[in-house]
């Protein structure tokens, strides 16, 4: 069984995806670690060379790529529920966990929309991204868990399993 964990930038999908892989002993999988080696740039000189379609679509193909791998968390990019297709096939391939963190948490922990990297889709600032983004999540994930500053594994355990 693979799980793919959703959400913004800062929720926590990368801390609860290496801890819930080191406690199953599945394989741990950042897709925006390996964009920026398939690719050998970050995702904000990605996004400036491609622009944000352009970045999407080779989100994409990295995504869809890797996913028919088995016993693998995954963690994709937040900007990766802009894109039909990819959510589609984590769905198929894999359950997917929307961890949804109050605002004033990402907030707190996202500095720089433009630094970060971050897909803003016609948003100016990171509450708007939120804000688009946070409708897409709920309609894209089979669970949702909802989050506060810290996300005790056990309650990502018992929602998935």
């Amino acid at each position: 069984m693979n799980l793919t964990f959703i959400g913004m930038a800062g929720a926590g999908k990368s801390y609860v995806g290496k801890a819930l892989a080191r406690k199953l002993k599945y394989r741990y999988l950042d897709f925006d670690l390996e964009l920026e080696k398939k690719f050998g740039k970050t995702l904000k000189e990605l996004i400036e060379q491609h622009g944000e379609s352009g970045f999407i679509k080779r989100e994409e193909k990295v995504v869809i790529k890797h996913t028919r791998e088995k016993d693998t968390i995954f963690s994709p990019g937040g900007s990766i529920i802009y894109s039909t297709n990819a959510m589609r096939h984590l769905r198929r391939h894999s359950l997917v966990v929307y961890l949804d963190v109050p605002f004033s948490v990402i907030s707190g922990r996202v500095k720089s929309i433009i630094d970060r990297g971050i897909i803003r889709r016609r948003a100016r600032t990171l509450k708007e991204v939120y804000e688009r983004r946070k409708t897409l999540y709920k309609k894209y994930a089979h669970v949702t868990i909802k989050c506060g500053r810290n996300i005790p594994l056990k309650k990502v355990i018992k929602a998935v399993f």
